[in-house]
């Protein structure tokens, strides 16, 4: 990638380190000024990867900014670092690319407390919510999870239950159902909601195929729309894997076998 980074290594394939250098010609006599911390802008030529060669930056020695490589790259390869954990939205909306198969990629959601309830149970709710330090929002569903996040179950866990249960909940539901029968409907409220996600992608896809789509695509550009293309596999992929989970934990709770070898329904 850049001229003067260079391996410390014999043939430049073992992990070691590069240097890139940061000097350069002024026509201004030099000053002396006091040293302070900065970010050298040659950083930002560096491209970014999931699976980055350098993780951390050295000091500067010898007028380069020195970067420990932690994994093989061959003489000749481009330098990736990383930019952080982010998500493709948080990539495209700083950077302006996206990640194929991005493992940080992530669909935010934002819960409510349910509407025509009495005022005195929906107040339960919300202290209840605050008594197990709950929130209805910062939620999210993230591609190839381990598992559903602990908060979100919670959280939707006492937007299900019934008054009686709401009063008599001492246990934190993010380690236990609330009752029996909220734990299916609270299964079945992420069923529908992600189901529901997957039908406004599948309606933008409609829109984007139309001639109206189609001409408005040509006019931002190839490049912006391939980037595009990945940002919405990217939630399309994220929305089916949290789907999936959200459906093996309907089945576990009495909810019926598993539709994810089937056709795909909203629930």
């Amino acid at each position: 990638m850049f001229e003067e980074a260079v391996g410390n290594s014999s043939d430049g394939s073992s992990p070691g380190e590069v240097s890139v250098s940061v000097s350069g010609t002024s026509t201004q006599p030099p000053t002396p000024v006091t040293p302070v911390t900065c970010l050298p802008p040659v950083a930002l030529l560096c491209n970014h990867s999931v699976w980055p060669h350098a993780v951390r930056y050295s000091r500067l020695r010898h007028d380069a900014l020195h970067l420990p490589i932690a994994k093989r790259c061959e003489r000749g390869r481009e330098v990736f670092v990383s930019y952080g954990a982010k998500s493709n939205a948080e990539l495209l909306l700083f950077y302006g690319f996206c990640v194929v198969k991005n493992p940080y990629d992530d669909v935010p959601l934002t819960l409510e407390l349910p509407g025509g309830e009495v005022g005195e149970v929906t107040r339960a709710r919300a202290a209840c919510l605050v008594r197990f330090n709950l929130q209805l929002c910062k939620h999210a569903v993230r591609w190839k999870p381990a598992g559903l996040a602990s908060g979100l179950i919670g959280t939707l866990r006492v937007l299900t239950a019934d008054a009686a249960a709401l009063a008599t909940c001492v246990v934190d539901p993010r380690d236990a159902p609330v009752s029996s029968e909220g734990e299916l409907l609270a299964a079945g409220a992420l069923c529908g909601a992600l189901a529901a996600l997957v039908e406004q992608l599948d309606e933008g896809d409609a829109a984007l195929r139309s001639p109206e789509g189609a001409a408005a695509a040509s006019g931002a550009g190839e490049a912006a729309c391939r980037e595009a293309e990945t940002y919405r596999l990217g939630v399309r992929a994220t929305l089916e894997s949290a789907a999936g989970e959200a459906r093996a934990w309907r089945a576990a709770v009495g909810g019926g076998p598993d539709p994810s070898l089937g056709k795909r329904m909203r629930d």
